[in-house]
């Protein structure tokens, strides 16, 4: 009987112990109803008393959601793919982005895009030449972001800068010429990214957008050719967060 009573003293002993040090050690507590400065005492009154040598709880706010560490900017480098869908042409190249996070759901950003291409020129005799193509242009945007993992981001922008086609001819007979100009666009983009550490995450991007300003060197009844109308464009790369 005696024995019993001491077992039952001792695991009431126990538990109260246990209580009142996970009290003291805790950094927050949702069922501790007790006025903050209270509660703060009562944890350093515990922590000498049991020589617990524990950090003071965090007085910040606490933020919810997978994006709320997340860093305030971002820079970001990919490899790019662009298709003229209308015009028969592609290109590929190369871009850099900055990303800011101007609130937990908004996101402003540009990028710098450079970006080479070809086409063949051919008659009915057989290949004429080629046309070596070259885009150069900046764009900045908007986006909105959701709270998940991976985030997915969507917004308008707009994109502008120079384009070029250089001829080259396989024959004295007819020589092609080279032309350039301003181009410009304006789309959507949507982007998928995913963290893979603290620092660094991985992203896929896709962009469509209508060019007020473009550049043709091959027009005639059966088909327009160039960098032009309808643009759109793939990314893949990763995103640097410091």
């Amino acid at each position: 009987m005696k024995a019993r009573s001491r077992l039952l003293a001792m695991t009431a002993a126990g538990l109260i112990e246990s209580s009142w040090t996970e009290l003291a050690i805790a950094t927050h507590s949702d069922t501790i109803t007790l006025p903050p400065a209270i509660t703060a005492a009562l944890r350093r009154r515990l922590r000498a008393a049991l020589r617990i040598d524990a950090p003071p709880p965090s007085t910040a706010p606490s933020h919810d959601g997978p994006t709320a560490a997340r860093a305030r900017a971002s820079r970001q480098a990919a490899g790019v793919a662009r298709a003229f869908p209308a015009r028969q042409t592609g290109l590929a190249g190369i871009a850099v982005s900055y990303v800011f996070r101007a609130a937990a759901r908004l996101q402003l950003w540009g990028d710098l895009e450079a970006q080479l291409g070809g086409h063949e020129l051919n008659d009915e005799l057989g290949r004429i030449g080629s046309m070596h193509l070259y885009w150069l242009t900046g764009g900045v945007g908007v986006a909105w972001a959701s709270s998940t993992l991976p985030e997915l981001s969507v917004g308008p922008f707009v994109r502008a800068g120079y384009a070029l086609a250089s001829a080259e001819s396989l024959r004295e007979s007819v020589v092609p010429h080279s032309v350039g100009g301003p181009v410009s666009v304006l789309g959507l983009r949507a982007e998928l990214l995913a963290p893979l550490s603290s620092f660094w995450a991985a992203f896929f991007a896709l962009d469509g957008g209508y060019m007020p300003h473009g550049v043709v060197f091959l027009s005639d009844r059966d088909r327009t050719t160039g960098m032009a109308e309808v643009t759109l464009a793939m990314r893949v790369g990763i995103a640097l967060e410091p």
